[in-house]
């Protein structure tokens, strides 16, 4: 396990991390969190079934079964964590398909359209079912 010091931000006082908001004082929130619990998450479900209808099919299996779409297959799982950030959990991936294609594709999907369930993602992780990254996207 790497521990990191942060050096020189002591409070003068002998903590770390600076001072504290003086009493009766509320702390600042960053704006991330303040939007988080505002905005509603969509269920995984509801994601999976949005892409699979802009794929014009009933689910995403369909989607690699039928039309080979291979970023759609083997998935076990959609997890939007918040407004901006998805996991996606897959068994294996598709032949000639790389986990940043899987990444990108279900971004580019989620967030698209006037009706988007999630209109502001940016980062989708991919991930198999023992929790190993496997491929994501930042932008």
């Amino acid at each position: 396990m790497a521990v990191m010091v942060l050096a020189g931000c002591s409070s003068g006082d002998g903590r770390v991390g600076g001072a504290a908001p003086p009493v009766g004082e509320p702390a600042e929130v960053s704006p991330s969190a303040a939007t988080d619990t505002v905005t509603d998450v969509p269920s995984g479900e509801l994601v999976g079934a949005y892409i699979a209808a802009q794929l014009e099919q009933p689910t995403l299996e369909e989607a690699c079964v039928k039309d080979a779409i291979g970023w759609a297959c083997n998935v076990s799982s959609i997890d939007p964590l918040n407004d901006t950030e998805m996991r996606v959990t897959i068994t294996e991936l598709s032949p000639g398909v790389k986990g940043v294609g899987v990444a990108m594709a279900f971004r580019n999907f989620a967030s698209t359209g006037s009706d988007a369930p999630m209109p502001h993602l940016v980062r989708v992780v991919v991930v198999n079912e023992v929790g190993e990254e496997v491929g994501r996207t930042d932008h």
